[in-house]
């Protein structure tokens, strides 16, 4: 049985953007613990937490036209800490 798709190219896109810590203005006060900091980011291999910027342009582009071929896309923005 084939599969047939509707044409709405958005009602087919399915996507999670899965980020670990993200530095955000309502979290700062958690984060200004700096032994805590420090132990969650010793466990990233980048070294640090994700920005805000770094989430965004993450949707940007999956809700972009450039995104236009990405469907049933788990794209994880977490400085490689799942391959850690």
């Amino acid at each position: 049985m084939p599969i047939v798709r509707a044409p709405c190219t958005i009602c087919n896109a399915i996507a999670v953007v899965a980020s670990l810590s993200v530095l955000t203005e309502l979290n700062k006060k958690a984060w200004a613990d700096t032994e805590k900091r420090e132990a969650m980011e010793s466990t990233i291999p980048t070294g640090r937490v994700a920005v805000p910027e770094e989430v965004t342009g993450a949707i940007e582009y999956l809700v972009s036209d450039a995104a236009s071929m990405s469907d049933e896309t788990d794209l994880r923005i977490d400085g490689g800490f799942t391959i850690h």
